[in-house]
């Protein structure tokens, strides 16, 4: 994905809140969609070119359950979210 702002915001004690926004203008979000495996959760925003009725925006809420102790957003895995922590994000770009 190319570099997108993000806002992370841990709803309750099981979920979080990512919402962002794409910075490629020829490109908006197509879907939001998390992956989990062995106790991580990774959450990938497809992208497609850019067309009426889409957006670059996006935002995404996400049940955790007791089983996952990490979420990462990208290709990168950027750290968003540890059980041990809370929210590791900050406002720096992936």
């Amino acid at each position: 994905m190319p570099q997108a702002n993000l806002r992370v915001v841990q709803t309750n004690d099981v979920s979080l809140e990512v919402s962002g926004l794409c910075f490629a203008s020829a490109l908006a979000v197509q879907d939001v969609i998390s992956r989990t495996n062995d106790g991580d959760i990774n959450i990938i925003v497809k992208l497609k070119v850019a067309r009426t009725g889409l957006t670059g925006n996006f935002d995404y809420a996400i049940p955790i359950p007791k089983e996952v102790n990490r979420v990462s957003f990208g290709e990168k895995r950027v750290p968003l979210w540890t059980r041990k922590l809370g929210v590791t994000w900050t406002n720096a770009v992936p």
